[in-house]
């Protein structure tokens, strides 16, 4: 490892074609290490004291690991513990210094205490592997961090693709939150009602080019907070990609799809008042100028599990998870 102090792992596979340790989540966690899966990221910590960090790739999940709080670097992968399922929407080709959404708000029933269903917007600029950007927020239900399955109001941010930067709401410094009546992580309500009333939050996130650069964020046409430009490096100049939809986590318990909800449960062809939406959505593109999505493009993971059908500059998203067609 690239320091001079060495951390010893026991129980630990070798396979002579992966260049880096495996180590097993269930070890980890029999050896009274929490792991805690917060969006892409892993937090790690043990009798309450905080012990690395991790993040998600395709195959794996790297983790940083500290021993006496001094910095270890990279050098395990944890062997993948879950799936990340997404349905989104948006637009890449031009540079974006913020964007508009009505998100539907609906309280998705989740399997498993550590998965969670999420409904957001990103801001990104960069690519994964690499360096990443990214700024996100809406509304999730995720037992294992707040304890309850009600649905809350979340904020998250990486400077480095969730390797070692970024923070879930307030945990660490990063976002500042200059709104005092809504409490960051705050349960959100009411709900809405399969083919009855519809609530929504609405998020209006917008580059302050002309002053600090600072990356603002309205909720409900309250003026929430900001990530600090200076937070970033390729974000402080802007976006290359705007998305939104929904994503959930599947443990794939007992060799089969999680029943975590994604959206309301129902999939985006029931429409109206029946499958959850976004609406109302704009960029703010290079010139400045808040406009609709050009050229929008939509992506499922697994279709049959959660889908998205794009309506025209709205669309209408979820799934159940688990079904005849999602083994």
């Amino acid at each position: 490892m690239s320091s001079d102090k060495m951390l010893i792992l026991t129980n630990v596979f070798y396979v002579p074609d992966i260049k880096k340790n495996l180590v097993s989540a269930n070890l980890l966690c029999k050896s009274s290490v929490k792991v805690v899966l917060e969006l892409n990221k892993l937090n790690l910590s043990k009798n309450g004291i905080f012990v690395g960090n991790g993040y998600a790739t395709d195959v794996f999940s790297a983790l940083v690991l500290q021993v006496s709080y001094t910095f270890v670097g990279y050098g395990v992968y944890m062997t993948p513990m879950y799936n990340s399922n997404h349905a989104t929407y948006g637009e890449v080709g031009d540079k974006y210094y913020g964007m508009t959404a009505n998100m539907n708000l609906w309280n998705p029933y989740t399997q498993e205490r550590n998965e969670f269903s999420l409904s957001q917007f990103w801001l990104i600029n960069g690519e994964y592997g690499h360096d990443l950007d990214s700024i996100e927020a809406d509304a999730m239900v995720y037992e294992s961090l707040y304890q309850d399955k009600n649905t809350r109001l979340f904020i998250s941010w990486t400077d480095d693709a969730y390797q070692s930067t970024g923070c879930y709401n307030l945990l660490r410094p990063g976002f500042v939150q200059v709104d005092k009546q809504i409490a960051m992580g705050a349960t959100v309500t009411p709900y809405s009602k399969y083919d009855g009333k519809q609530y929504a939050l609405k998020f209006y996130v917008w580059k302050d080019v002309n002053g600090g650069g600072d990356w603002w964020m309205n909720i409900n046409h309250r003026v929430f907070g900001y990530w600090p430009s200076s937070i970033f490096s390729i974000l402080s100049d802007s976006a290359l990609r705007v998305r939104w939809g929904g994503e959930v986590i599947n443990y794939n318990s007992r060799g089969q799809h999680t029943t975590t909800q994604m959206g309301n449960g129902h999939f985006a062809e029931e429409g109206p008042g029946k499958a959850s939406f976004f609406k109302h959505l704009n960029v703010i593109d290079g010139k400045q100028i808040q406009r609709a999505p050009r050229d929008p493009t939509t992506f499922m993971t697994k279709p049959n599990c959660y889908n998205i059908i794009d309506y025209g500059g709205f669309f209408y998203f979820g799934g159940l998870g688990r079904n005849p067609n999602c083994p």
